[in-house]
């Protein structure tokens, strides 16, 4: 329209979303029995322009019934087909697959994390012949979920986020990724790995950890069809067992935020696949198991505490990315390593 400015509209505050609400529903808020209801069925909304909207255009010619149980029912079966309805409007199936990829954060994620786990699933094969190009079309397909107000804007430049309400419908969908039929599973505080079936744990194409306090990981996590992995905890006592990824040989990306490893787990030679590995924040002594992941493309240590890059790095010869920032205590890169990363 021309406008000198734009701006992100994130979710409403109550008196943003009650009087949106108003403006769409029109004089029946001033009728008494309606007027008491209004304040439940606007926090009832979340506070999500597209849910309020929706709302209020059928209660506009409702009746009293109606708005009883819009005032005490969460609109979750609209934001169900709201959501999916958008989804759907999409047709690409490129952004319907980061739409999904992103619903495995409770939290905002930032960008460029986003490009590392999503050229690791290979979504943007035909845009990689720089990575510059892969991440100014990662910015465009982004853009796109957020004019369709599938994904939030945040405070903070260069990150993202999706409405907790949007992530459970996400969750929920089972759409093809590349191919292969989307089966996440989203770990949630106090739920843990045994309120997963070996049946749920044998179809899941994709685990995410964010953040819930976990305390231990099993021996061995059986997920055959794995493709993504992600375990941000922020927990250096949590130990990964050696054989934990034995049973994941088509893993593309692997996160493992916040841990300490004396060495990395014997079971990640298993991982022939593996694209794309996040190693922040973590605490590393003896990295030298990186060298036998051959197809390693992205590799990231941003701000852990590690001393020595050995030579055997020097053997991953398709990497085409590597973030060392904030490695402070990072004194020794073995002579001849970097230039044998002929890809970088």
């Amino acid at each position: 329209m021309g406008s000198d400015q734009e701006f992100q509209l994130n979710e409403l505050k109550h008196g943003e979303a009650r009087i949106l609400f108003e403006r769409t529903v029109g004089d029946r808020v001033n009728d008494l029995e309606f007027k008491i209801l209004v304040d439940k069925v606007v926090e009832n909304c979340g506070g999500l322009p597209l849910l309020i909207l929706s709302v209020a255009k059928r209660l506009k010619r409702g009746n009293l019934p109606e708005w009883r149980d819009a005032s005490t029912n969460k609109e979750g079966s609209d934001v169900k087909s709201i959501v999916e309805l958008n989804y759907n409007d999409l047709k690409d199936e490129r952004i319907k697959a980061l739409f999904l990829v992103h619903a495995l954060f409770s939290r905002e994620l930032w960008q460029r994390d986003t490009l590392i786990y999503y050229m690791g699933l290979g979504l943007y094969k035909k845009f990689s012949k720089t990575i510059e190009v892969a991440r100014d079309r990662l910015i465009m397909d982004q853009r796109r979920l957020l004019d369709s107000s599938l994904l939030l804007g945040s405070g903070k430049q260069d990150y993202l986020s999706m409405h907790d309400l949007f992530i459970d419908v996400a969750i929920s969908m089972h759409d093809k990724i590349i191919d292969t039929e989307w089966n996440a599973l989203v770990e949630r505080k106090d739920f843990g790995f045994k309120g997963w079936s070996k049946y749920d744990l044998r179809k899941c194409t994709a685990m995410s950890f964010d953040c819930v306090d976990i305390d231990e990981l099993p021996e061995k996590l059986d997920c055959p069809n794995m493709m993504i992995f992600l375990l941000l905890e922020h927990n250096r006592s949590l130990k990964v067992p050696e054989s934990f990824f034995e049973s994941m040989e088509k893993l593309q990306v692997l996160d493992l935020t916040g841990l300490s490893f004396t060495s990395l787990p014997l079971s990640m030679e298993f991982l022939e696949n593996l694209t794309s590995l996040c190693l922040d924040q973590c605490h590393l002594e003896d990295v030298t198991a990186l060298g036998k992941l051959k197809g390693l493309q992205f590799l990231s240590i941003i701000g852990s505490t590690i001393a020595r890059l050995p030579k055997e790095m020097g053997e991953l010869t398709k990497l085409r990315f590597l973030d060392l920032t904030w490695c402070l205590t990072l004194k020794v890169i073995e002579p001849g390593m970097l230039e044998s990363l002929v890809n970088l």
